[in-house]
């Protein structure tokens, strides 16, 4: 305590300074003969002075220990206490008007308090305080802006509570702190789900900013989850470029988290935030392979229905960019690829006429296809493109067949009497049709015996010769085209036959 001093002690400590000033001053040298003539007659005067100037040195003494001993330690806690009494007195019976005017009073008392903090344990405390006053004041917020403001600056207050209370509050005060800074940033994710969907970002900038950089755990875990759900819940139902302009919008925070989960290594933040960016690379991929395709759309409208002659120019700009959307969707989106890859074949297959580029695609695109679950079997691409690739099939086989007939056409000719008479035995029986070939056409085979084709052996019989007169057992480069044509037709007989004994 400090100890009280008298009026009249001051009044004697202000006398005796000024007398001890002016003694200590050179006399003036009018003044010097008078002095030692009234010497003798003042030495109780001198005395006096004497006394008054120890006195007023012990004042001195005291004054410089009494605020060396305070240094304006006590301020800032009395103002916090002042702030409490406002705090605690706020109840619901409090008519609207005197509840805002006491917790705007503690505000200001608990802002005081901060900026006259001389300490951290004072630092801590007045920031914490400060921090639920305005985590109060966000929940009698009726409008939107004032709610959010109120909930980030109780996030950044109640988080420079948390780092200052690091080396002079317990542990369990500082959990206390981070779980009420957490509440506010749950509450602050809350309200941003009813707002617009071009608002999250700008207040998640402000809670970026609020949080301390210190922090960087409550940064790397609490952020990403904010992005998530607003990427998520926000963006998944928007437009396309409403979707890829936010979603490049949020790679600053995302990027952020990130940094800040490496700085806080022992935290779950950093494996969320690498999987959240993938996410939005993802998703902005997959959103500009969208605009690509609308951008091909486009240029075949206006290549087909916008001159009377085909715009080829309009043409190669939309193959380019459907190659553009089939790169940008890969790995990425396996449906968006696939439509990519049916439409890219329909513009080769139907305007450009190149049917093995066609085919390719729409043959990339139905695998594709094949690897999801389940099958988008209705999809119009996947019918058209299915269509498409099976009318190609039948195209190609039709003209094997044809280039197939002109080549065999001369030579089968030339056999039509062996060919006759094969077909008649072929009219007699297995028995008759075998001895035929074996005898008129042996196999060029080594060692190729004639088979038993009587009773029992009759199947077994006929797979042997099928064996020795099959085409892939009779090369055409090694017997000729004469020879491979003809056992084409004599192992067509035979397999007629072997078909008749598989029910046998």
């Amino acid at each position: 305590m400090a100890r009280k001093v008298s009026k009249k002690k001051r009044d004697a400590a202000k006398r005796a300074a000024s007398e001890n000033k002016r003694q200590n001053s050179p006399p003036a040298p009018a003044q010097e003969c008078a002095m030692d003539k009234d010497h003798q007659d003042a030495g109780c005067d001198e005395f006096n002075a004497l006394a008054l100037y120890e006195e007023t040195k012990e004042l001195t003494e005291y004054a410089s220990q009494y605020f060396a001993r305070a240094d304006f330690r006590g301020i800032s806690d009395e103002l916090r206490i002042q702030g409490n009494e406002k705090y605690t007195s706020l109840h619901d019976g409090l008519a609207p008007t005197i509840y805002a005017s006491r917790l705007q009073a503690s505000v200001e008392l608990y802002q005081k308090a901060v900026s006259t903090a001389s300490t951290a344990d004072q630092l801590a405390s007045a920031s914490k305080n400060l921090g639920f006053a305005h985590r109060k004041h966000a929940s009698m917020e009726r409008d939107f802006e004032p709610r959010m403001r109120n909930l980030c600056t109780a996030v950044r207050h109640l988080g420079n509570a948390f780092v200052f209370g690091a080396a002079c509050k317990p542990a369990a005060w500082r959990v206390s702190v981070g779980e009420d800074a957490v509440g506010c940033i749950d509450a602050l994710k809350d309200a941003l789900g009813t707002c617009s969907i071009k608002q999250p970002l700008r207040w998640l900038e402000k809670m970026n900013a609020a949080v301390p950089d210190a922090w960087s755990t409550l940064k790397a875990d609490k952020k990403p989850k904010i992005v998530l759900a607003m990427s998520g819940e926000e963006l998944g139902a928007a437009d396309h470029m409403l979707c890829k302009h936010l979603m490049e919008d949020a790679s600053r925070p995302i990027e952020d988290a990130a940094r800040f989960s490496r700085v806080a290594r022992w935290c779950k933040g950093m494996s969320d935030a690498e999987v959240l960016r993938d996410d939005m690379l993802r998703n902005v991929c997959i959103c500009s392979a969208i605009e690509e395709m609308k951008r091909a759309d486009a240029f075949l409208d206006r290549a087909l229905y916008s001159a009377e002659d085909i715009d080829m120019d309009a043409i190669f700009l939309a193959i380019d960019a459907y190659r553009n959307a089939i790169l940008l969707t890969r790995g990425n989106d396996l449906k968006a690829e696939c439509r990519a890859f049916s439409r890219l074949g329909r513009v080769y297959g139907k305007i450009m006429n190149d049917r093995q580029r066609a085919a390719d695609c729409n043959k990339r695109c139905i695998v594709l296809a094949s690897t999801i679950y389940p099958i988008p079997y209705g999809a119009d691409w996947y019918r058209e493109a299915t269509a498409e690739l099976q009318a190609e099939q039948k195209r190609t086989a039709l003209e094997e067949e044809q280039k197939l007939a002109q080549e065999r056409g001369p030579i089968l000719e030339t056999l039509k009497e062996e060919l006759r008479a094969l077909k008649k035995a072929h009219s007699e029986g297995a028995h008759k049709l075998v001895d035929l070939i074996y005898k008129e056409h042996p196999p060029k085979k080594e060692k190729a015996v004639k088979p038993d084709v009587n009773g029992e052996n009759m199947k077994k019989g006929l797979q042997t010769a099928i064996l020795h007169y099959h085409p892939d057992k009779n090369a055409e480069s090694i017997f000729g085209k004469r020879w491979c044509y003809l056992c084409e037709e004599i192992t067509k007989l035979l397999n007629d036959k072997y078909e008749h004994t598989k029910g046998c």
